[in-house]
């Protein structure tokens, strides 16, 4: 096995345990990962690429880096892209994504999101449409996103996108495990490491990049749900909202996003399908 010093994926490795506010990512210049960790090594020593892969590996982790069968080609040319994934599941994240949308939401979402979620995602991934989609979710705690998890890993077509491992907790274990096993976990920070804001900001960025159009259940003007919608459109990928009462706070992130024409509006997953046929 290459050694440390000269081989991209323990240098890739390194740099996603970067403990600043903007973990490296690759850039349009795509600027040579073992140079950029060889200039950072030594002001941080506490980071050990082999240790983390060595690590990450009995836990039944492997780390994705670009030119990887398992890399996704759509994160070839997005602005910011990570320099590697931490991934775990049976599910093959390209085809997985080939047909997929991001559903994000308010983390405490109403009767009525829940129920707008739950049978919009049952919708979208049930094996008896005709081409159904994997759905991607960022995280596995709460309101819209976890209901969406939920759902789509009745079909085994779920992909959860975390900042870090430390998202697991005996809470959120059955579900971490249900969906790497018909489907795929995604991590920024390595498996078992603290995240940072940078890992939260990645994240959002990735969610937004991954798939082919985001779906924004509830949620209001702030936050990581609208901030994921926000970042979608930036990266030219479908934002389809759907419209909530009036009387409610939660509606106001939908409703901000159809009244300025970044998004349109759905109000079922038929149209859903139309979008991702003529994407």
């Amino acid at each position: 096995m290459p050694g440390s010093d000269d081989d991209p994926r323990h240098a890739r490795a390194a740099l996603t345990a970067l403990p600043s506010h903007t973990p490296v990512s690759d850039g349009p210049d795509r600027t040579d990962p073992v140079e950029v960790w060889a200039r950072l090594a030594p002001h941080h020593p506490g980071i050990d690429p082999a240790r983390l892969l060595d690590a990450a590996s009995a836990d039944g982790w492997r780390l994705l880096i670009p030119g990887d069968p398992g890399w996704p080609a759509v994160l070839e040319d997005a602005a910011g892209a990570p320099v590697g994934l931490w991934v775990r599941g049976s599910g093959d994240l390209p085809t997985l994504t080939r047909r997929s949308v991001t559903v994000v939401g308010a983390v405490a979402g109403t009767d009525y999101g829940t129920q707008i979620t739950r049978d919009l995602v049952w919708d979208l991934t049930t094996p008896l449409a005709a081409r159904p989609v994997t759905v991607a979710v960022g995280g596995l705690m709460g309101g819209i996103d976890a209901t969406a998890l939920w759902v789509a890993v009745a079909h085994r077509r779920a992909v959860a996108v975390l900042s870090s491992s430390r998202a697991v907790t005996r809470y959120t274990r059955n579900l971490f495990t249900d969906v790497a096993d018909g489907g795929t976990v995604v991590c920024l920070a390595p498996p078992g490491t603290s995240p940072t804001l940078g890992h939260h900001t990645a994240r959002i960025r990735l969610l937004a990049a991954l798939t082919r159009a985001t779906v924004l259940i509830e949620s209001g003007l702030v936050g990581d749900a609208f901030k994921t919608a926000r970042t979608a459109h930036l990266y030219r990928r479908p934002v389809l909202v759907v419209p909530g009462p009036i009387t409610s706070r939660l509606s106001a992130g939908p409703h901000a996003l159809l009244r300025d024409g970044t998004a349109r509006l759905i109000t079922s997953a038929a149209e859903v399908f139309t979008v991702l046929d003529r994407s």
